[in-house]
């Protein structure tokens, strides 16, 4: 990208690297090139309550009902990604908001970038506007561990590091084994998929009692889009209460445990 020398002064002075009397004897063309990082990657994951056991496909009744949120739900704490990522009209077969870090190789609870997705029906994550694939936009290629989060079920981390940008074909799946994600019991069977837990209502990482108090506080709400509804039915009832009651007491790994 070339700059004239107006535009080109200007940067120097708020970079720090410019001064008057550079002025008076400056006079060369300079020029600038802006390397900006992304990364794609690949992934899929299925949550317990949303999955049919028998077909390894997700409702997505939130979407039939007019029931998911346009703009990602995930700026508040304790995800707190103030980022507006926002859809006009949503992908077919779309279930859910995710909410993805790529944390550091070396250090696992150090956060190097994260997003929001889209989550399809058969275990896709994907962009807002139905493509396959989540972009990271301030990184670049490289190994990384990778944690999802979805606000009704219990987050996980990739097992290893993940190496990106991937392809479809080398999606990262996170629903084929237990080994898949980082610490024991992380995930929960449900038909032929390993599925995140359903019932961590606060996002907390720890499946307990104060989930449940939050599931009673709305606990028979109709046409809503809330975290204790964990069926993703777009209502509250003893379903989501069962959920919450198969999976109380699990706790997630430190490194999901959200400050």
């Amino acid at each position: 990208m070339m700059l004239n020398n107006k535009v080109m002064i200007a940067l120097l002075m708020c970079l720090g690297f410019y001064s008057r009397s550079m002025a008076q004897s400056c006079t060369a063309t300079a020029s600038l090139t802006v390397n900006i990082s992304s990364c794609r990657a690949h992934f899929n994951m299925f949550l317990e309550g949303y999955t049919n056991a028998g077909t390894g496909i997700m409702s997505t009744s939130l979407l039939s009902s007019n029931l998911l949120p346009t703009t990602q739900p995930y700026s508040v704490a304790p995800y707190s990604y103030n980022v507006p990522v926002s859809v006009t009209n949503f992908p077919s077969n779309t279930v859910d908001w995710v909410y993805l870090q790529l944390r550091s190789a070396a250090d696992r609870n150090t956060v190097v970038d994260e997003t929001v997705a889209l989550l399809r029906n058969d275990g896709v994550l994907m962009q807002t506007d139905g493509t396959p694939g989540v972009f990271f936009n301030n990184t670049g290629s490289g190994n990384y561990y990778v944690v999802i989060y979805h606000r009704s079920h219990l987050g996980v981390m990739s097992n290893g590091t993940v190496s990106l940008p991937n392809t479809a074909a080398t999606s990262y799946n996170f629903s084929t084994a237990p080994s898949q994600v980082y610490g024991t019991e992380q995930l929960k069977a449900v038909g032929s998929k390993y599925c995140l837990y359903a019932g961590d209502y606060n996002g907390s990482g720890v499946i307990n009692n104060t989930d449940y108090n939050v599931w009673y506080s709305n606990n028979s709400g109709v046409n809503v889009y809330l975290p204790q509804d964990s069926n993703g039915s777009g209502v509250i009832n003893v379903n989501d209460y069962n959920l919450w009651y198969a999976n109380r007491s699990k706790v997630g790994v430190s490194e999901i445990q959200l400050p």
